[in-house]
């Protein structure tokens, strides 16, 4: 069942990263080096490329679910969500010891992405639409959202005044109508939502400048094909930028908003 839920977000994610309309004008990997300071991201490497990368192989983790979909990390641990088996493994960051299944999140859930911090786990699933918060040291689960505000969970991270959740709203008879919301749940439990500019946010991630918090959306919008599987990008995609104060209040945010045409 995971799978309706994965493979559209995983050929956007797969468009994104693999195209460009200026591929003929793409750095040489040498250059892409120096450009990214350090991290090669995408493409074929050499093994000049390789031995030069700052990956050092400690310990090979091997079968860790049917569908490892995401893997975040607090400060002792890494969490591996795995989207087939409906569970999370636990990984000691200090002596990669693995804890497989150590949280069973029940059939039929299809746990998709998380965010974990020194306390709990927070995890969106697909199949049954819901967020799930896991309590670390007594593994006691809680269901902070249900179908009734969430359609498709893509990404979730906790701030200080509230816990976000970005909703693809992917409509599955047709992706031309799908659309995009950020769901916010306050410190005192208001669920406030925010539409994002463009469909299927994709992505978020917390920053902080000048002493204030903000949000990172990241709207992919939808990549249609043909009959060959021929893809067709989205007019636009675009990236926003909300202050946590925004988001926190009922009122329509001011949100600074950067859009690409044909990308997603």
């Amino acid at each position: 069942m995971k799978l309706k839920t994965i493979i559209p977000l995983l050929i956007a994610c797969t468009f994104a990263m693999g195209c460009s309309d200026n591929d003929d004008k793409s750095p040489s990997p040498s250059d892409q080096w120096e450009v990214l300071n350090g991290t090669y991201l995408f493409g074929s490497l050499s093994d000049e490329t390789k031995a030069v990368l700052p990956v050092i192989p400690v310990k090979s983790i091997d079968s860790m679910g049917q569908y490892p979909n995401d893997i975040v990390l607090n400060h002792t641990h890494a969490f591996v969500v795995d989207s087939g088996n409906n569970t999370i493994h636990r990984i000691a960051l200090d002596t990669l010891a693995v804890e497989k299944d150590f949280i069973d999140l029940g059939q039929n859930v299809g746990p998709y992405a998380a965010y974990a911090d020194d306390e709990a786990l927070y995890i969106v699933c697909n199949v049954t639409p819901q967020l799930v918060k896991v309590d670390l040291a007594s593994k006691s689960q809680s269901i902070l959202l249900t179908a009734d505000h969430l359609i498709g969970g893509t990404a979730v991270v906790k701030m200080d005044q509230a816990i976000i959740v970005a909703d693809s709203e992917y409509n599955y008879t047709d992706a031309s109508q799908t659309e995009g919301k950020l769901i916010v749940i306050t410190n005192d439990n208001q669920i406030i939502t925010h539409k994002t500019a463009t469909p299927n946010p994709t992505f978020i991630s917390a920053i902080q400048s000048g002493g204030q918090q903000y949000l990172v959306s990241s709207n992919s919008d939808i990549i249609q094909y043909d009959e060959n599987w021929n893809p067709t990008p989205p007019s636009q995609s675009c990236v926003q930028l909300w202050t946590i104060d925004d988001l926190t209040n009922e009122a329509d945010p001011a949100v600074k908003t950067h859009c690409e045409t044909n990308s997603s």
